[in-house]
């Protein structure tokens, strides 16, 4: 874009300026193999927030896994041992408060996010279709394949202890 600015009446030093503007306003033109300014980095567009969210929700069992596994262990603390009953409960009321607030507040909708990531993840893929290439959808493939399975082994590993049939009561 050509910058007008004030200039002496000089006929050399005006043709110097206009020169500099000459050559400063062939720089700044725009080019057609950038992004626009709606899409520049400085102001991402809706689509890489899409793209964004569809990161988080292949991410979702992983993130699950992580819920299950630090409520299991807030009632082993609570309870100072493992369940060992279905309605084996911490005594203190404060105890019980705080791991009600951790079941319902993050284990639930865990579990419902996780239930409906795939289902969130392809339509948040159509939305950042043009963002999204295909390495990007393998690589969110295998986040979401590792986190199966590592969702898996932690239930497995946990059903040892009695805690998913003490969740699932």
């Amino acid at each position: 874009m050509l910058i007008w600015r004030w200039v002496p009446r000089s006929s050399q030093v005006t043709s110097g300026i206009v020169i500099l503007d000459l050559f400063s306003f062939a720089w700044k033109m725009p080019r057609t193999d950038t992004p626009s300014v709606l899409e520049s980095s400085t102001s991402p567009s809706w689509r890489d927030t899409w793209l964004d969210w569809s990161w988080i929700f292949a991410s979702m069992p992983t993130i699950f896994t992580g819920i299950l596994l630090t409520h299991a262990v807030h009632l082993r603390f609570a309870l100072g041992r493992w369940p060992a009953t279905f309605r084996d409960y911490p005594s203190a009321r404060l105890a019980r408060i705080l791991l009600d607030v951790h079941e319902l507040g993050l284990v639930v909708p865990g579990f419902w996010l996780t239930l409906l990531a795939v289902p969130l993840w392809f339509l948040a893929a159509v939305l950042a279709r043009p963002r999204l290439i295909k390495q990007t959808l393998g690589r969110q493939a295998l986040v979401f394949l590792f986190g199966v399975g590592l969702l898996c082994g932690i239930v497995y590993a946990l059903s040892l202890t009695f805690y998913p049939n003490w969740l699932m009561d």
